[in-house]
């Protein structure tokens, strides 16, 4: 248990009293005093100290607001699904306190203009902290970008042409061939930005459109998915080696369980790559459940199996909602054509409960937990005072229930969609009050106060 120098001069602005530390060497009884809206001490059971307000904590666990780096608000060019109101609010109330927002908006987020137009749209509008992806499909505007403030670059590969008739990829986010994905890696390099890749298959997609009313699914599936792995791993096996040729930081969106062995082998002899799951919570075995609403997140019960593997041993660096709401209406076309259903689903609300449940059941730690969805997002983003229990970080806490017992209710959901695949599923372990910067911003799934998000600029602008 640590203190900063001056912990000891009274009051305190909050303090966060008798609960269970989650900290990065293990979890402790203690408690959390914020002060100018940092932690300015982590103190050991004893005496409440004096503070302006006391929030009692005892039978609770105390996690640092959890981040994620892979979000999708759909604002500007799609509010009818998301906007940075609901999307941030989504994320407050499911004890996120930062979010690192997509570029694949309408228009996308590939110049430094458009950049600063979407960081103007989120202000005194977003609960929590927000960064802000650029992407690009070529190298033309990467160093623009970096300057600007973006957390990142991300670009599509494996969509061809056919990224131009790809809902989530417009046509401007596409890279064409390895010449301009070399481009865009050299342009990085030298502005010290990371690129993050997501490496799909729209052609085989369109090839295995069917008149579908589920009976054919599992063929489908089948057929899609051995296909489609195949290329990812190709075009994975791929950047990474152009990459390391660049050197070229290098993040891997949407990691499929077979890329795993070569992942593991860029680690191994030294590359700056680090690997991104979207929640593995979806299987093929559970399709009779979810149908068009879990599409296209379904994967094999082993790949699930080896995803969890990989976060618990590191080679997954980092779980990721891949928050990607539509309308129910647009999710029911796929009953009658499954590949017409556009791809995810919202999470945020859900996704700390459902990985408190896997808590519950041995799936991870609790400190595992805080490393996958809190140190690692801000050491890959660099967030500087985000994703951890440490004096002088930023008192973004977020307080759990491990012993509640409740039902995901769309109705009660903050995100705009207002519904989810996991609709009625009994979880143990609920997040009950999140807090920015020691200010308190929702309480059990329910906003208080008034938007105090802010943008975070990338390294450009942090340097």
């Amino acid at each position: 248990m640590t203190s900063s120098a001056n912990a000891e001069a009274p009051p305190f602005d909050l303090v966060v009293d008798g609960g269970q530390l989650v900290l990065p060497d293990g979890i402790v009884a203690g408690t959390v005093a914020v002060r100018g809206g940092r932690v300015a001490a982590l103190l050991p059971p004893g005496p409440t100290p004096e503070a302006d307000a006391v929030v009692n904590a005892h039978g609770l666990t105390v996690l640092p607001g959890l981040i994620d780096m892979h979000v999708h608000f759909r604002e500007p060019g799609q509010t009818h699904k998301e906007t940075f109101e609901t999307g941030t609010a989504a994320a407050a109330g499911g004890g996120f306190t930062t979010v690192a927002d997509m570029p694949n908006t309408i228009p996308p987020t590939t110049t430094a203009t458009r950049l600063a137009e979407k960081q103007e749209l989120l202000r005194d509008r977003a609960w929590v902290d927000v960064a802000l992806w650029g992407g690009a499909g070529s190298g033309e505007h990467v160093a623009a970008l970096a300057a600007a403030g973006a957390v990142g670059i991300k670009v599509y590969l494996g969509l061809e042409e056919a990224g131009s008739r790809h809902a989530d990829a417009p046509v401007e986010l596409v890279v064409r061939d390895d010449a301009a994905l070399v481009d865009i890696l050299e342009a990085a390099a030298a502005n010290d930005a990371v690129v993050a890749v997501h490496c799909g298959n729209q052609s085989l997609r369109e090839r295995g459109r069917t008149g579908w009313e589920g009976r054919g699914f599992a063929e489908l599936r089948d057929a899609i998915a051995a296909e489609s792995q195949l290329h990812k791993v190709e075009t994975i096996a791929r950047v990474l080696l152009l990459a390391h040729h660049v050197g070229a930081t290098l993040h891997i969106v949407h990691v499929p369980a077979p890329s795993l062995p070569e992942i593991r082998r860029a680690k191994e002899r030294g590359q700056a790559v680090t690997a991104e799951a979207a929640l593995p919570f979806v299987t093929h075995s559970q399709f009779d459940r979810f149908a068009e609403l879990g599409f296209d997140r379904y994967r094999s019960d082993m790949d699930a199996d080896l995803l969890w593997e990989a976060a618990r041993d590191g080679t997954v660096d980092t779980l990721a909602t891949d928050h990607a709401p539509h309308t129910i209406e647009e999710k029911r076309r796929g009953q009658t054509d499954l590949l017409a259903a556009p791809s995810g689903y919202p999470e945020l609300d859900t996704a700390l409960p459902m990985l408190l449940d896997a808590v519950r059941r041995g799936t991870l730690s609790l400190e595992k937990l805080v490393e996958l969805m809190g140190s690692a997002p801000a050491r890959i983003l660099g967030l500087a005072g985000k994703g951890g229990l440490a004096v002088d970080n930023d008192a973004d806490l977020v307080l759990v229930d491990l012993n509640r017992v409740a039902s995901i209710d769309g109705s009660r959901l903050l995100t705009k969609a207002r519904w989810s695949p996991f609709e009625g599923r009994r979880l143990v372990g609920w997040p009950v009050a999140t807090f920015m910067r020691g200010v308190q911003v929702a309480a059990d799934g329910r906003l208080r106060g008034d938007p105090s998000g802010r943008f975070l600029p990338g390294r450009g602008l942090r340097s």
